[in-house]
C-alpha cells in the first residue's frame, strides 16, 4: 500500500496548526507539527497557510492541502462563513491556493473531530459517533452509517449558532457556554 502524503490545517479562533500527515491505509503519522497564534486578520492568515503550503511543497512534494476549520464551511465554494472573529472577514475563501498549484479540501473542525473518532478513535467499530467541541465556541459532528451529516445550509452541529431568549434579549449559546463567553461572564461577575 503507499503512501500518501498532505498539507493540514486546524484553525481556530485562538490558534492555527499546521502539519504534514502520512496515511498509509487507515493509519498516519505526522511528518511534522508547527503551532502559531492566529493573527484574525485575512491577509495575514493567507499568508500563514501560503507560506507553510510552499515550504512543504519543496521539502515533501505535497499539492494536496486539508483544513479543518472553524465556523460554517461550505465543501462546494471552500468557505468559511461567520467566521469574522476568527478570520477578520465574515466569509473566508480557501480557493487562494488553487491559484497556487494546490488542490484543497476544506471541512469544520467539529466535524473533522467526529470524522477522526469514526475513523481512528473510540468510534472507529460504532455505526454513528455524536461529538461536541468546547473551545472559544461550541461546535460538533455526527455521523451516521458513514454519513458526515452537514445539514441543508452547511451548519449541523455549529451549536455556537444556536439563539435563544434570554432576559428579553436573543443570544447566541456560545455568549453563555463557549470559551470567550465564559470569560465575559466571570469578567462581568468579578470585575
Amino acid at each position: 500500500m503507499i503512501a500518501k502524503k498532505y498539507i493540514s490545517f486546524d484553525i481556530g479562533a485562538t490558534k492555527i496548526l499546521k502539519a504534514v500527515i502520512r496515511m498509509r491505509g487507515n493509519k498516519f503519522s505526522f511528518l511534522e507539527i508547527e503551532e502559531e497564534k492566529n493573527p484574525r486578520k485575512e491577509e495575514k492568515i493567507k499568508k500563514i497557510i501560503s507560506s507553510y503550503c510552499q515550504y512543504s511543497r519543496k521539502k515533501y512534494w505535497i499539492k494536496k492541502v486539508s483544513f479543518s476549520a472553524a465556523c460554517i464551511v461550505n465543501q462546494e465554494k471552500k468557505t468559511a462563513s461567520h467566521g469574522k472573529y476568527c478570520y477578520g472577514t465574515d466569509t473566508f475563501d480557501f480557493r487562494f491556493l488553487e491559484k497556487e498549484g494546490f488542490s484543497v479540501r476544506v471541512e469544520n473542525d467539529g466535524r473533522c473531530f467526529a470524522l477522526g473518532e469514526y475513523f481512528f478513535g473510540k468510534g472507529k467499530d460504532a455505526k454513528s459517533v455524536f461529538s461536541m467541541t468546547l473551545g472559544t465556541n461550541i461546535g460538533g459532528g455526527f455521523i451516521a452509517n458513514g454519513n458526515n451529516l452537514r445539514g441543508a445550509h452547511h451548519s449541523a452541529m455549529e451549536i455556537s449558532f444556536i439563539n435563544f431568549l434570554y432576559e428579553n434579549k436573543w443570544q447566541d449559546w456560545d455568549d453563555f457556554c463557549g470559551g470567550d463567553g465564559i470569560e465575559r461572564l466571570y469578567k462581568n461577575a468579578t470585575g
